[in-house]
């Protein structure tokens, strides 16, 4: 049977990067998205890409995603990739917002995955959750975002100890020049700390982040898991490697 990758957010930035990346590594990948891709190579791969038209945060996408790839193969990785960032001071974040951060961010991750357990359990499979350094060190202006991604951190440590089988790994992208990294460039002038702000200049290229995500879903090894690692940590490297077109 087919090898499968569940890839969440495929349409633009990172998510859409790491799905060129499976695809050139002989993977089929299903992915899910509330806006159908447009990129030629993902079209031209109508049999290898299966895209599952949604939001994360509802559960009939979710359980139409899961069938889906059960349908095409075994389940073999699970890239929870879309997520939403917005910064602003705690005291003019409203609750719907946090809690819409949250259900993208967190329980919509959570849901994923719990629904591909016994998949993951079956392949001995991986998980590779999107995490940020927002998640460990307390930043001006964050406070939403960064309660969704600790809270996701947990999970993933959690998640590690409870199914040692599945290697899951908590993966910091970083500053990714993406349509999401733009706006929080734009709005967060006025809101973070200017000295935090100031390191926010040219992001990374996604294609180099998406080699990542796609090598670390494949072959990231077990020492790796339950373990918060960053794209430019030098144990890094070996995953740094791209597969050409």
């Amino acid at each position: 049977m087919a090898k499968v990758v569940i890839v969440s957010g495929t349409s633009r930035g990172i998510g859409l990067s790491t799905c060129k990346q499976l695809l050139r590594k002989g993977v089929t990948v299903v992915g899910v998205s509330r806006n159908a891709p447009t990129d030629e190579f993902l079209l031209s791969k109508s049999n290898e890409f299966i895209h599952v038209a949604g939001d994360v945060t509802d559960p009939a996408t979710v359980e139409k995603l899961v069938k889906t790839a059960r349908a095409h193969g075994k389940i073999i990785g699970v890239v929870p990739n879309a997520g939403i960032a917005d910064v602003g001071r705690i005291i003019d974040t409203s609750i719907e917002t946090t809690k819409h951060i949250m259900d993208v961010n967190y329980f919509a991750v959570v849901n994923l995955v719990q629904q591909c357990i016994s998949d993951l359990l079956d392949t001995k499979g991986r998980v590779v959750l999107m995490l940020s350094g927002v998640a460990r060190i307390a930043h001006i202006g964050w406070s939403a975002y960064s309660c969704s991604k600790a809270a996701l951190n947990m999970f993933g440590s959690v998640l590690s100890q409870e199914h040692p089988d599945i290697t899951t790994v908590q993966f910091r992208p970083g500053r990714v020049a993406t349509d999401m990294y733009k706006h929080l460039c734009e709005k967060g002038k006025t809101v973070m700390d200017p000295a935090y702000y100031a390191g926010f200049t040219d992001g990374t290229d996604p294609s180099l982040i998406g080699c990542i995500t796609a090598n670390l879903v494949l072959h990231v090894t077990k020492n790796f898991n339950g373990k918060f690692i960053s794209w430019n940590d030098e144990e890094m490297a070996p995953y740094r490697v791209s597969t050409s077109a």
